[in-house]
């Protein structure tokens, strides 16, 4: 089997990469350098040459923030990408896998209630948009597709609010603040990985929600993450208006995973996630 991954030095590609290299795949990872989504003729011509017989598209234009200044460049990456990579897709007759966000919802369900995949997108930010448009893309042209949307994704590499917060700690700060009115599902990549994985292997095309289960706030991560890595960081709640962005997230981007559980595809609990994470990266300390 021959795996095409976008987005293949990120840390979602970089997992996806190990979950599929042990089981005798090719897999051709490739970065923005090698494969430029919204060029077209390079595309196709890398696509050719490689010949997948499947394509997991995990490469976007993800600075949230960023985006709100950069809607034409946000677009044709994360929109335009899309519909370039449906129509190979479906030239090669090869299922394609569209990775999406829970940015595609307003958030403005109540605290305790979740999104499904039926419920109707309603994007606040460009990225949303951009991203809700790539989805349109991939169901109108490729008629073999998955559209997974997942929340939060972090690794042990990278610097995302897992290693920010473990920053704080190491620069000798005893208390820090976090957002305790915006709800997600912090979702380790390797378990990200696993699941698109078996997803893919599943033959039900569709829409599916992927997180790790259990939801929590901002705040609710950075304490789970100084309590295993035992580090003695206090942590105040702020309102999430206390942070100025050029986004507005999804005040609860808590996403039902209704759809994967029907085909026995479930990811543990967000808190195991993080112990496996804290473990790799040699940060773990209990739990």
């Amino acid at each position: 089997m021959r795996v095409l991954i976008t987005g293949g030095r990120g840390q979602l590609g970089r997992a996806l990469a190990a979950v599929y290299a042990p089981d005798g795949a090719v897999v051709g990872a490739f970065g923005h350098a090698e494969l430029d989504v919204t060029d077209w003729s390079p595309a196709r011509a890398v696509v050719a040459d490689f010949a997948p017989d499947l394509i997991v598209h995990a490469g976007a234009a993800t600075n949230v923030d960023g985006c709100e200044g950069q809607p034409e460049e946000t677009f044709r990456v994360n929109a335009l990408g899309a519909r370039h990579l449906a129509v190979l897709a479906d030239e090669r007759a090869v299922p394609i896998v569209y990775v999406s966000t829970n940015y595609v919802f307003d958030g403005r369900k109540p605290p305790g209630e979740a999104y499904h995949e039926w419920d109707r997108p309603a994007p606040l930010s460009v990225y949303g948009l951009s991203k809700l448009g790539g989805e349109e893309e991939i169901r109108a042209l490729a008629r073999r597709h998955y559209i997974v949307r997942t929340a939060q994704v972090y690794a042990a590499e990278g610097r995302k609010f897992l290693q920010v917060m473990l920053g704080f700690a190491d620069a000798g700060r005893t208390s820090v603040s976090a957002v305790v009115d915006q709800w997600g599902q912090p979702t380790y990549a390797a378990d990200l990985a696993t699941g698109i994985a078996a997803l893919a292997r599943s033959g039900a095309w569709g829409t599916y929600h992927l997180t790790n289960s259990g939801a929590c706030t901002w705040r609710d991560w950075a304490e789970e993450t100084f309590r295993l890595a035992e580090l003695a960081v206090t942590v105040a709640p702020v309102p999430g208006a206390t942070f100025q962005r050029a986004a507005t997230p999804p005040a609860n981007g808590v996403l039902a995973n209704w759809a994967a559980a029907a085909l026995g595809v479930t990811l543990p609990d967000w808190r195991d996630g993080l112990r496996r994470c804290l473990a790799e990266m040699g940060r773990l300390k209990t739990g």
